[in-house]
């Protein structure tokens, strides 16, 4: 999956990682190889680790517990 990107809008780029339904139908309509699909898998796993990871948002009660 060597597209080249740079000249797109972020609009158009749509998101990425895929979704794991998405890979999959490119995989099976010929658009990527074995090689990529794994590839992309493995960005949709990293991606949602990353997201583990971060931090929540703390909520304003959390901020100031004296607020009511």
């Amino acid at each position: 999956m060597n597209y080249n990107t740079d000249d797109l809008m972020p609009s158009e780029l749509g998101g990425w990682p895929p979704s794991e339904a998405d890979i999959q139908a490119m995989f099976e309509a010929g658009e990527i190889d074995a090689y990529d699909r794994e590839k992309a898998l493995d960005e949709l796993i990293a991606q949602e680790l990353w997201r583990e990871t971060l931090p929540s948002v703390p909520t304003p009660a959390e901020l100031n517990p004296n607020l009511n």
